[in-house]
Parts: structure tokens; sequence; C-alpha cells
């Protein structure tokens, strides 16, 4: 290939009308080099690029490598087109820098084979070909902050030989990607908050969880006691934020491996805690590979055994351990201690016994170890079991379900045997949540609920006195529970004795009808009303039917109205339709409706004790006798206080009847009655 001159383009500062000027935030300028050998695409991904970036051509991979210093940062924007190997160009980008990150142009067709190297972290993020400006400038900015966020962790140089020195040995070798592809930014131009894609999780993380699997992990940040700011979101988007700023392992309450750790002790199953600690892994990963090169053991030693807490499992341990079993003796203890302080018990444990073969550490050294890591494995049983316990306070797990709730946990970190304040103060916070739960299932009349929230309470150092009132509140409840029982058994029984004596309809609030319906006031859920109701209406019916047959055709009708209120039926269906055919419905009478005496509705005791005044609107139908029937409310005020009192005001209610040589037609008729208190 013929070499041509580089191309360089600046871009002028854009407008604020300029949509390509909307990003999150302000970043230095970046070099990004455009390796393609089409000349067309040049000035296509030149009218795009953001104002922030200063854009290089650069004809291949090969002139790439040769062009641009090892450890440079910045970004590649690769045309892959044509391509057959992808994954051996992408490793000599890597291999010459860990600080490129790659975004490649691609044809549409290729998507598939692009998302597995994204998935396996060798690509930032394709962009199809035809690209728009929105689609590319997106890629861009995550590669600026993936750029960014390397610098800040490699450092701005690789401990590296020149491009054309001796290659570079096994073992001081980047890896070929630090994780990108698994963290996109996404660009939030009210607010900048970045969100992590979301990719499938690794079995790895079931040892993240605390206590279910018994694995040692970091220590978590203590639990808030604000629900809201305890919410799963706003966790997470703490660990974006301490992301963004690298807060990435300290301070150890502050930092986005605690506050992932928190995550999943509310929802061990949480696809972007885990995808954020696949993304600490790889940094520390990464970091730990760049400390050893430059000889800083100490700031290697951490990384690496707080990667190992969060995937034991990475292949690159082996070689990275290998490395540092060969200077073990120049390290002494600061392996041993590392792996403590990082949780990996199991681990220390192991190296301790290595050392005692060894003869590598004094006997005081490694007594003084082997004590450190007792207490430190018992006091991180406990926090963990404290932690998942505050986490079910605030998930409202509080004593189910029976072995993953809060007293399962507090009950396990009383069996450890602290006696740290922080145990105490959390079971007396765990204790005020219990009383308050209590109280809540008392109004709800859940008493066995609260028998055993009180139970529990009783463990968790709050006031007898507190108790003692809340249980005589349970029995209160029950008593009065036990009287409603008493009453709706006093009226089931009331249904069925009118029932047996032929009273369904008659004494208006004497009858079969009237106990039923007081009972579904009572008891909506009673299990004897369904096959009441059956029974109840298959009587109104037979007595509609039997005026039907005796040609009293009005009144069959308006009896057959109280039995289609207890809901259809094929019998009362049935005769509503040879009603029906037998009288074809006409206009209703309109002439004036003459009420004989005035309705005197009773005012409900309730609303008189407590001062409640309103209004009931009520259609019904008068029948030619002047009976009322079909009464419904269309209207209240408030509801549900004064319509009883209404309907059996109406019920009671007589009217003019039709004189004989008039047409005999049930009326419509509308009222309103009023509830007033005299003052």
């Amino acid at each position: 290939m013929v070499s041509r001159a580089t191309n360089i383009q600046h871009h002028p500062v854009e407008s604020a009308t300029d949509p390509r000027a909307n990003r999150p935030r302000s970043k230095k300028k970046l070099q990004a080099l455009l390796v393609t050998a089409d000349d067309a695409l040049w000035p296509q991904v030149g009218a795009v690029v953001s104002s922030d970036v200063v854009l290089k051509h650069i004809d291949s991979i090969e002139q790439l490598v040769a062009s641009i210093e090892p450890g440079h940062a910045g970004v590649v924007i690769w045309d892959a087109r044509g391509e057959t190997d992808y994954a051996a160009q992408l490793g000599r980008i890597q291999q010459h820098s860990a600080r490129i990150a790659v975004v490649a142009l691609d044809v549409p067709a290729t998507q598939s084979q692009w998302t597995r190297l994204a998935q396996q972290n060798q690509i930032v993020s394709l962009v199809p070909i035809p690209f728009t400006a929105q689609t590319f400038n997106e890629a861009m900015n995550r590669a600026h902050d993936e750029v960014h966020t390397r610098v800040a962790l490699l450092g701005t140089h690789d401990a590296q030989p020149a491009a054309h020195g001796p290659p570079p040995s096994k073992g001081s070798r980047m890896p070929l990607m630090i994780g990108a592809g698994v963290l996109v930014l996404a660009v939030a131009t009210a607010i900048g908050v970045y969100e992590f894609t979301r990719s499938s999780p690794t079995a790895e993380h079931a040892a993240l969880v605390p206590v279910l699997k018994g694995e040692p992990v970091a220590a978590a940040p203590a639990a808030h006691r604000n629900g809201g700011e305890d919410s799963v979101d706003a966790l997470l988007e703490k660990a974006a934020q301490a992301m963004l700023d690298r807060r990435y392992i300290d301070p150890a309450d502050n930092s986005a491996l605690s506050y992932y750790h928190s995550v999943l002790t509310f929802d061990a199953n949480n696809a972007e805690a885990k995808q954020g600690l696949d993304r600490l892994a790889e940094l520390l990963l990464s970091k730990a590979q760049t400390a050893l090169d430059q000889q800083h053991f100490d700031s290697a030693i951490q990384a690496l055994e707080i990667a190992r807490s969060i995937n034991r499992n990475d292949s690159r341990l082996q070689s990275l351990d290998a490395r540092l079993a060969k200077m073990r003796s120049e390290l002494g203890s600061s392996l041993i201690q590392a792996a403590i302080d990082a949780g990996n018990f199991d681990r220390a444990a192991t190296l301790i016994d290595e050392a005692t073969h060894a003869k590598a550490l004094t006997p005081g050294q490694l007594a003084q170890l082997r004590e450190d890591l007792r207490r430190r494995h018992d006091e991180s049983d406990v926090d963990r079991l404290i932690k998942t316990a505050q986490a079910r306070v605030q998930q409202d797990h509080l004593i189910d379900p029976a072995n993953d709730s809060a007293a399962h946990y507090f009950t396990l970190a009383r069996k450890a045997g602290s006696a740290s304040p922080a145990l105490s103060e959390a079971i007396r916070d765990f204790g005020q949540h219990l009383m308050l739960a209590a109280r809540s299932a008392i109004d709800q009349h859940r008493l066995g609920d609260a028998d055993r929230l009180l139970s529990e309470a009783q463990s968790c150092d709050v006031p007898p006195a507190a108790i003692a009132e809340l249980q005589r509140a349970v029995a209160a409840q029950r008593s009065e529970l036990a009287g409603e029982k008493r009453e709706q058994q006093r009226l089931l029984d009331l249904v069925k004795s009118r029932l047996a004596q032929g009273s369904v309809l008659e004494p208006e609030q004497d009858s079969a009808e009237f106990y039923l319906n007081s009972l579904k006031t009572a008891d909506p859920q009673n299990a004897a009303l369904p096959e009441l109701s059956r029974s109840v209406q298959a009587q109104i019916v037979a007595r509609a039917g039997s005026l039907f047959d005796q040609g009293h055709v009005a009144e069959a009708k308006s009896t057959l109205q109280s039995a289609l209120k207890l809901g259809g039926s094929a019998e009362a269906n049935a005769l509503a339709e040879k009603i029906s055919q037998a009288a074809p419905p006409a206009s209703r009478a309109t002439a004036a409706l003459i009420l004989l005496k005035p309705i005197a509705p009773k005012y409900p005791p309730d609303a008189a004790s407590s001062g409640t005044q309103g209004w009931v609107d009520l259609a019904f139908t008068v029948e030619p006798n002047g009976h009322t029937s079909d009464i419904r409310v269309e209207n209240a005020a408030p509801r549900y206080v004064f319509d009883r009192a209404a309907m059996d005001a109406l019920y009671s209610a007589r009217y003019q009847p039709i004189p004989k040589d008039q047409p005999q037609e049930p009326r419509d008729a509308k009222l309103r009655l009023t509830f007033k208190l005299n003052k």
C-alpha cells in the first residue's frame, strides 16, 4: 500500500445550537485515530466527530502500531470492513497499549461477531456503517470515558520497551483489555448520570452472596436507616458515581466496591451490581499487572487480592500468583496480610501454612498473623450477618421467610458470640421495626402475625411495658372480633330460619333477604354466602313465577327484580324473558306521583355522634299500587354512610295508586334525601 501523509482535522468550537455540543460533562481534548484505507470514510467521520476530539487518519493497523508509542492513551476508530481476523488485530493494538479504547466500524451483517468481541472486552462498541451523528458520538463518549478511566488507573505510561526493542516477557504483558464494553456510559443531559449496561451474570458471583454461601467478601458499608437511601436504585446510583469519581475501593464505606456489595446484600441476583464488580475486577487485575511491572508490590498485592475476592476463578490470577511466588521472601508477610484485608480468609490460611513449612517467617510473625486471621474472620462473619439482617429489615422481611429474614440473621449473629456495639444497636433498631409492624398487623386484624412479631421483639431490647401494651391491644382486638363472629353467626342463623319459614321478602326488616344483605355487609367473605344467596334467590324466583302464572305480570316483574339483585341465574333469566314477552315494554306513565306521607329516614347513630351530614340520590320505580321497587343509589355524599338508611326509608314510602281507569304501568322516579342535624 502506498503511504500517504497523515490527515489531521481540528474542529472549531461548536455553537450552542449544535446537537453534538450536548456532552455529559466537559473533557480535555483527546486524540482519536481513524484507521481506514477508505478515503471516502474520512470526511464522513470528520463531519460528525465531536469538538473535543483531535482526529487523525492512519491507513492500517501496521501503521498505527509503528506511529504511536507503547502505552499511548487514546481512541482508535477502526474501519474493520473486509477484515477476516478481528481478534488478532485487536490483540496487536492492546498488546501495544492497554490505554487504547477501540470503536469498530463495520457493516450491520457482522453484528453477531462483534457482540461476542464486546462481551470479551476487546472493543468498546460497534458502530454499523452507515452511521448517524448520534450513534457515532455516543460510541465516542463511551470510548472517551474508557480511556480516562484507564489512564487514572494505570498511570500515564506503560513500563514497556520501545517499539523496536526486544519483545516483552510473557509475565510483563498487559491483558488484552481491562473491561472495555462492560461499562456503557449513557449521556444524561440533565443530570449527567451514567448507567451500566446489563449482560448475563456469571456463576462466580454466587460467592459474593453473604451468609448464603459462607464465602469471604470485602466489607460492605453499614446499612443506612432512611429507607429511601437504602433502595437498590439509590445504592446503584452511588456506585455509578463512585466509579465516575474513581473511588473504586477507597474509602471503605464510600467506594464502588462497597456499594455494589451492599446491592447484592439486598438482591443477590442484581445483574447491574454483578457487572459493576466484573468491571472492578478487570480494572484491579490490570492495576496489579502494571504495579508488578513497576515493582510497586504493596499496590499490586492489594489490587490482586481484592480482585480475587470478586472473582476467584479468573484465569489471570494464576500467572500473577506465580510471579509473586518467586519473590515471596522479599514480600514477607505482606501477601498474607493483603489476603486477610481483602477477606480471602481461606487463601490467607493456606499462605500461613506454606510460610510455616518454608520457615519464611518467624514464629512470632506467624502467631500474630494467625490471631489476626481468626479475629478478622470472626468479625467478618458477624459483620456480614448484621448487614444482611439490616437489608432484610429495609425490605420488610422481619420474620419471614424463616431462613432469609432479619430475625434469622440476627439469631445467627447472636450465636456467633458477638457482643459488639454494632450488633446491639442493630438489634435495638430491629426491635423498633418489629413494634411498628406489630401495630400495623393489629390494625389489619392479623393477630397471629402480631403475636409472632411481639414474641420476637421480646429478645430485642424492647421495653416490656411497650410490648405489654400491644399485647393488650391484641387481646382487645380478639375480643372484638369474637363479638363480630357471634353477630355474623346470628345473622346466618336468621337467614336460614326465615328461609325455612318462607319469609324471603316480608317483613321488610325481618326477612331472609334483609338478613342476607346484613350478613354481606358484616362479613363479605363469609363462606356460606354463595349457597345462601342461591337459596334465597330460588325462593324469590319461585314466588315471581307463581305471580306470573296467576296473571299478575307487574308484581311478578317487581318481585323478580329482588331476585336479580342477588346475581344472575338460569331460572331468573328465563322468567325475565317470559315476562318480557308477555308484557312488551311500554312507555312509563308520566302522571304526577303523589306521596301519601312524608319520607322520614332514620339518622344513622354513628353519623349522628360524629356530626356527619350528607345526602343520597335514589332512582326507583313506583308500582301501580303505590309501592316502591328497584331502588338504587345513584350518588351520595359521603358514600356508604347514609345509603342504607335512605333505601330503607324509601322502601317504606307509599305513593297514591294509579286509578283503575288508567293504564296500570309502573313509573320511574328519582329523589334526593338530605340528612342534616338539628343545631
